[in-house]
């Protein structure tokens, strides 16, 4: 005890503590016996390891206004794929007896229903000049913009990852005429392409349709019509080249770190490579650029649709809501501001999280 008390003070001259425990005989022989398996695991807590997503999902649970934004994509989420099973009005459903209903109105006909004991379900945004209902048109319009977002986004992100991981694998002279490729279709006015695929795509399509009417195939181009389809095929042609050069810059990186060596040296093939070890890697990166282009395709299919080359009738979408509603703008402006609102808050909705998915998953931006 004395030996091990005197070893204590010469490696710790100066600590009054400890010469004064050993003064008063506070220090025993059993201060100095191993602690305890329990005292030595609560001393020492093991911290749980945090991976790739839940260190991107801890950060972004810290950016408020991303949070807001998800926040809101899933309520209107809600809106537009379950709201319109929710009410008793269709979006083509017209009413003869409720034209030009304001919100919250009720017709005289659902008046004296109403006053006769039976519910009625009322018309929160009003009605148009055809008795349609205006929240179940919203809706539907709100589903048809964020769909076509969303398939336009996933043909940017299959085509632009592609390619761009081609391009940054090979390097060299394949690198050099692929991104001056890149840079021939970034020149190019987007709405006048997608303006000339819809006039060139309509009497082929309108032909197809014609004949094929039983077909499987033919329902979805009768539902949409060949201005949608000019919008797939323009952002698969044109909209992926941001993500290409994305992928490119991240493949570039990658291309030379270890564990590509050490995979190429094991026999892996070019293909696999991309496919199993670069690919994965830029994940990050392309979530948070699908995620940025899905405004964009909803923007361009409200655009096409207000100036009357988008959505056929009697489908809708919010731009042609707004189109619709120009014709009454001072006198039934309501019709213009609920899908313009609407619209609104989806693309800034979209913009927020996707700015801060970017931020959450770019690891250098680690704290």
């Amino acid at each position: 005890m004395q030996d091990k008390l005197k070893n204590l003070l010469s490696l710790h001259p100066g600590d009054e503590a400890i010469r004064q425990l050993a003064e008063l005989g506070a220090l025993t022989a059993d201060s100095f016996a191993p602690a305890p398996i329990e005292d030595r695991q609560s001393y020492m807590p093991r911290q749980k390891s945090i991976g790739y997503w839940g260190d991107a999902w801890r950060r972004l649970r810290k950016n408020t206004v991303s949070m807001v934004a998800l926040l809101v994509i899933g309520l209107l989420l809600c809106f537009a794929f379950i709201g319109p099973e929710a009410i008793p009005y269709k979006y083509d459903q017209q009413i003869r007896t409720s034209l030009n209903l304001a919100p919250m109105q009720h017709s005289e006909a659902e008046l004296a229903a109403i006053a006769s004991g039976e519910r009625v379900f009322p018309h929160v945004f009003g009605t148009d000049t055809h008795g349609r209902d205006t929240m179940a048109r919203v809706m539907v319009g709100a589903r048809v913009s964020m769909t076509i977002g969303i398939i336009a986004a996933l043909l940017v992100l299959l085509i632009g990852s592609l390619y761009g991981a081609i391009a940054g694998f090979f390097g060299g002279l394949a690198d050099n005429i692929m991104m001056r490729v890149v840079e021939v279709i970034s020149s190019l006015p987007d709405v006048l392409v997608v303006l000339l695929i819809a006039v060139s795509l309509k009497p082929a399509l309108d032909s197809f349709v014609n004949a094929n009417r039983q077909n499987a195939l033919a329902r979805p181009l009768i539902v949409l019509g060949p201005s949608i389809v000019a919008i797939f095929i323009a952002f698969a042609m044109l909209y992926w080249v941001t993500m290409a050069r994305i992928i490119r810059g991240n493949v570039l990186q990658l291309k030379e770190q270890e564990f590509v060596l050490a995979a190429r040296a094991l026999g892996a093939s070019n293909a696999r490579l991309i496919r199993k070890h670069l690919l994965p890697n830029c994940i990050g990166s392309m979530i948070a650029a699908t995620c940025l282009e899905i405004p964009a395709a909803i923007f361009l299919e409200s655009f096409l649709s207000f100036l009357g080359v988008g959505v056929q009738a009697p489908l809708t979408s919010l731009g042609s809501m707004c189109s619709d509603a120009l014709g009454g703008i001072y006198t039934y402006t309501y019709r213009l501001i609920i899908p313009a609102l609407v619209l609104l808050t989806l693309l800034l909705s979209f913009n927020l999280f996707g700015d801060g998915l970017r931020d959450a998953l770019d690891p250098r931006l680690k704290k």
